[in-house]
């Protein structure tokens, strides 16, 4: 039986992703790993391309589905302990040499295992290599030296994760939200580095393709659409920590985050300083770009300065700020948390 199924949701049409696919299939047969696409393509030539390759290779057509929702179907679709989010314009490879990981003897305590991941654009073939784990104890540490290390790329998305957790984290906010923000991999990420360390894999090289991340004009254009496309308005980009914010409160109430009440709130209180802080920095140091949002500044402030023992006011407020944004949303943010705390 395949330990790792890579999970990949693929929107681009099989000649733009076919080097991509071709070359997760070859690391998939070397690794005895399974490869599972999601194709929401206007095409459905992926299937009968990659018919002879049926051993390695599962397809799923799943025309009109969302982002997440493509993700969420090669989730389901796994059978394996382990899963590896994949896109379908990287590439991965097995470092010839290097020390591997029995991801079947993983520690208890390790909720997964990072490749080594090269960033590149096009005609820039390195830009940054990130080769650490997250060894740290306690879920605090390893949320600050994530932050440290990161570099503004949430690359550890593409790591290999439990199974188990991974769709613990995402099935809540699958089926209860549909105000779907791009960058929830923000919350999904942290969540699991609240619940345990992550190993690091130098066997497996992940290329991971910057694209639209290259460029501040591309970067900015992207984070509005997310919002845009969520039904929000084009200003709630501004707001995106807050919006974080809300993600990390919730997941990190899943009754399957392995941590104690204290350490949960610990953590808690750290995503609290660290994003709603640096929404409050922000406003305080650009004020011209929250003009008009004073109110809504003030709200945050007196919230996160004057908030309950276990931040559930600190939560509500966010929670309101977001309901005026978007008709519903509101009530569709507390009904997301009462799932998630109810998820087994």
């Amino acid at each position: 039986m395949a330990l790792v199924s890579l999970c990949m949701p693929s929107r681009r049409p099989l000649a733009t992703a076919r080097p991509s696919i071709d070359n997760m299939i070859a690391y998939a047969r070397a690794r005895n790993f399974r490869l599972i696409i999601s194709d929401n393509s206007d095409g459905l030539d992926k299937a009968g391309h990659y018919a002879h390759a049926a051993d390695r290779v599962t397809v799923l057509q799943n025309p009109g589905a969302g982002p997440l929702e493509n993700l969420m179907r090669t989730v389901e679709a796994a059978d394996t302990p382990f899963i590896l989010p994949v896109g379908d314009d990287d590439f991965i490879e097995n470092v010839a040499g290097a020390p591997g990981i029995d991801l079947a003897r993983l520690p208890a305590d390790c909720v997964g295992a990072r490749p080594t991941v090269v960033i590149f654009a096009e005609g820039e073939p390195e830009l940054r290599r990130l080769d650490y784990g997250l060894p740290e104890e306690t879920a605090v540490d390893r949320f600050h030296a994530y932050a440290q290390r990161r570099g503004g790329c949430n690359s550890l998305y593409y790591s290999f994760f439990r199974r188990d957790s991974f769709l613990a984290v995402h099935e809540p906010y699958w089926r209860q939200r549909k105000t779907v923000i791009g960058d929830f991999d923000w919350a999904v990420t942290t969540s699991l580095l609240f619940e345990g360390k992550v190993a690091h894999d130098p066997s497996t090289l992940y290329r991971y393709d910057l694209g639209r991340w290259r460029r501040q004009a591309s970067i900015d254009a992207t984070v509005r659409s997310f919002y845009l496309d969520a039904g929000l308005p084009d200003w709630s980009a501004k707001f995106h920590t807050l919006f974080k914010y809300i993600d990390i409160y919730v997941t990190t109430q899943r009754p399957s985050l392995r941590l104690s009440d204290l350490d949960r709130l610990k953590a808690l209180y750290t995503a609290t300083i660290a994003l709603l802080g640096s929404l409050l920095r922000n406003a305080a140091q650009t004020p011209d770009r929250y003009r008009g949002f004073e109110d809504t500044i003030a709200e945050i402030r007196t919230a996160v300065s004057d908030h309950s023992d276990d931040l559930s006011s600190v939560f509500d407020a966010c929670a309101r700020i977001a309901g005026r944004m978007k008709p519903g949303f509101e009530q569709e943010l507390h009904d997301w948390l009462a799932a998630t705390r109810a998820a087994h």
